[in-house]
């Protein structure tokens, strides 16, 4: 059966795709999605602390015993995974990120009305950073998340995609950490969250320092999952137009990214 149309409130002014993605581009995202998501699931929901963020492709997912509250886990590729629980009627999503994400809408609509989400609301700015910004510049993520609040944005779960235009704009992990902390500290501290890490290649190392920031500040919030796209494109920057921004076939497959990860939550 179709998926229902969903009710998609999003941020983009670009004139709806001519194609969504050609079968060949699809049946290698399939292959790459096999090995794309890590995820961060503190106590409450199955993770030994011991456990950092599983590395693409070791079977890093935590696993538990029978009755013992944790997940039972595989890696992707590996037979799938079991979810968190903590969104299993999950039908809406607020997405806040930047260019990558204004430029993903129309696929990251698509893609999760196909897996259920009826309620969509995708806000994507070029050069949004995630403190800095307003006035003259791009509205900052921050304020862009107080301002979806305000207007009662209550999705069942929050998905962010930001970080990628600070790399490189700070020397240490603790500003990194800094920043994320407060995008946390916004967010009801209840409702699930899915975070894209970040990557630009001319900011290799940075992106790393960044991604580093994020998982370590995440790792005591409950029911949170994070979507290794650094991994990804790290590993075919083909991709990639310029670096930073997916090409056609990126932006499909940066949509399912966000659809496996909160597929993780369920």
């Amino acid at each position: 059966m179709a998926a229902p149309e969903p009710n998609v409130r999003y941020y983009d002014t670009r004139t709806p795709p001519r194609r969504w993605a050609a079968t060949g581009a699809l049946a290698a995202v399939v292959v790459v999605l096999a090995t794309a998501i890590t995820w961060i699931a503190t106590d409450g929901f199955g993770r030994d602390q011991g456990t950092a963020t599983g590395q693409v492709g070791t079977g890093g997912l935590p696993s538990g015993e029978a009755g013992s509250g944790a997940g039972d886990g595989a890696a992707i590729g590996d037979g799938g995974t079991a979810g968190l629980g903590v969104a299993t009627d999950a039908t809406s999503v607020v997405m806040v990120g930047d260019s990558i994400t204004q430029g993903s809408a129309d696929e990251i609509r698509f893609t999760l009305a196909a897996g259920g989400f009826t309620d969509v609301t995708v806000d994507g700015v070029t050069s949004r950073r995630i403190e800095a910004g307003g006035g003259q510049s791009p509205e900052a993520g921050i304020e862009a998340i107080y301002r979806l609040l305000a207007d009662g944005a209550d999705p069942d779960v929050w998905v962010i995609a930001l970080g990628t235009n600070d790399i490189g704009k700070y020397a240490t992990s603790e500003e990194y950490g800094a920043l994320v902390a407060l995008v946390i500290d916004v967010l009801p501290d209840d409702t699930p969250l899915v975070w894209v890490d970040a990557y630009r290649d001319d900011y290799a190392d940075d992106s790393a320092l960044f991604n580093e920031a994020l998982r370590a500040q995440l790792s005591d919030r409950d029911g949170t999952v994070v979507v290794d796209w650094y991994e990804v494109v790290s590993q075919d920057g083909s991709i990639l137009r310029d670096g930073v921004h997916p090409d056609r076939d990126g932006e499909a497959l940066f949509a399912s990214l966000v659809a496996q990860g909160l597929d993780q939550l369920r």
